[in-house]
């Protein structure tokens, strides 16, 4: 991303309560006769996002030694509500640093039942800040990280040490050569006392004017078509999950638990400008659980205490998003 680009990104945040900007005068036929032949997607990046999605739900909680507890008066309305903001801090010449604050709310319902683990509904929450530095080499290669600090529990408490994570990442971009461009990176990640480290490779493929490919391996793969500066359709398949410290447990025997949850998921989507600085993202799809389990805090998950009995679900997420206005980010850009 070009630093002119969080310039402008700037600006668009100190005026977003004052700016909606009139309708284009130019046609999307000469918008896009215009544009350069190759893009990448979503050229204004959003700044701000607010989504709501809806979660597989359980069944059944089955634990370790076998013992099943079947849920009845079950509610299929397990959601997940999440806000995003980024704020440029330091532009100055190759090096760019950008804040971030998030905030997401998990609901979980199990039904009733005779005896349960945990309060019902299970309601979790995710308060976290991170920073986004980039910085661009003489070779025309790009240097970036992602560091991000966390509180994830069922009872968001600052002063409990235990309920903190972080998670850092780093990639090596290399130029953009023939309309493609490809990084290699290392993600680690610590979250009550489990350690994680693992590559990650970033490709990005302009496939025509209008097609785009995104890959960030073992995440996320997506394919993208601009009809025009306005409106893109998506396809995309992505591994999410999340883990949480659940402190109010009701097993005996147990004090604190992790909650861990895990899908892949498939989905095709709309993204749409309502008007210069705000737009729509709606995507449908169907997530395939691989694990939903209650485990002691930084045990590998295959020594499970209890596993939530997941189905294969359809989905609906919507979102609402802010980019920078097109006035301003032409004029950074060009």
């Amino acid at each position: 991303m070009k630093k002119t680009s969080w310039i402008c990104l700037f600006l668009a945040f100190s005026s977003l309560c004052k700016v909606c900007a009139q309708k284009q005068t130019v046609s999307t036929k000469k918008r896009i006769k215009e544009a350069p032949k190759f893009q990448f997607a979503d050229p204004r990046p959003k700044f701000f996002q607010f989504t709501y999605q809806n979660l597989p739900s359980s069944s059944n909680l089955i634990s370790t030694g076998g013992q099943a507890i079947t849920f009845t008066d079950l509610k299929d309305d397990n959601r997940l509500v999440s806000a995003k903001l980024r704020v440029p801090l330091i532009i100055k010449g190759k090096a760019t640093l950008i804040g971030e604050a998030g905030f997401k709310n998990e609901r979980s319902f199990f039904g009733e039942t005779v005896a349960q683990p945990v309060e019902n509904p299970l309601k979790l929450n995710n308060l976290n800040i991170g920073l986004i530095g980039e910085y661009d080499l003489p070779s025309g290669n790009q240097l970036g990280f992602y560091a991000r600090g966390s509180i994830r529990s069922d009872d968001l408490d600052i002063n409990d040490g235990s309920q903190y994570s972080y998670t850092f990442s780093a990639i090596y971009q290399f130029r953009r050569i023939n309309n493609q461009q490809l990084g290699l990176g290392l993600y680690a990640s610590s979250a009550f006392g489990r350690v994680r480290v693992f590559p990650s490779v970033l490709y990005k493929k302009s496939i025509s004017d209008r097609l785009i490919l995104d890959a960030m391996l073992p995440k996320d793969v997506s394919l993208t078509y601009r009809v025009n500066d306005r409106l893109n359709y998506v396809a995309e398949l992505s591994a999410e999950g999340s883990s949480y410290l659940i402190t109010r447990a009701t097993l005996d025997g147990y004090g604190a638990l992790e909650y861990r949850r895990s899908h892949i998921g498939l989905a095709f989507g709309i993204e749409k400008l309502l008007c210069d600085m705000a737009g729509v993202s709606i995507t449908a799809g169907v997530a395939q659980p691989l694990n939903a389990v209650l485990v002691e805090p930084g045990k590998p998950t295959r020594d499970r205490v209890w596993t939530f009995d997941q189905t294969f679900t359809p989905f609906i997420k919507v979102s609402l998003f802010a980019v920078p206005p097109s006035k301003l980010w032409s004029r950074a850009v060009n």
